[in-house]
């Protein structure tokens, strides 16, 4: 998608009384991106195209239980820079967990993630 596409998503979420939290654009990524996002009725996600795959990805919050990743900011902070890059990546996607792929066309709508969001 391209950045129109995803400023696009961003305002629309935002005109269906969400708040975006964070959200990043990747050009270099085949346009992929990610938004994070909630509501009073909706908890933190996190809404990705997936720029390679072509699909959007809708992510829920990995309850601390289920990561399997324990290294702590402090632990990153005492790395090199390079392990710390890497060890902070590691951390950051086992933090969330698919809860949707929208992998057919006629799925890849706004409309359709909010559906996912209600079930």
């Amino acid at each position: 998608m391209s950045l129109r596409d995803f400023t696009s998503y961003c305002a629309d979420l935002t005109a269906h009384e969400f708040t975006v939290h964070d959200a990043q654009y990747s050009g270099d990524a085949f346009g992929s991106w990610a938004i994070d996002f909630s509501s009073q009725h909706v908890s933190l996600h996190r809404l990705t195209w997936d720029g390679r795959d072509r699909w959007p990805i809708l992510q829920e919050q990995r309850p601390n239980s289920e990561r399997n990743e324990r290294v702590t900011i402090e632990d990153i902070r005492r790395m090199n820079y390079v392990d710390g890059v890497v060890a902070k990546s590691h951390l950051d996607s086992n933090k969330w967990k698919d809860r949707w792929i929208g992998k057919g066309e006629a799925e890849q709508t706004l409309e359709r993630v909010l559906q996912e969001l209600d079930n």
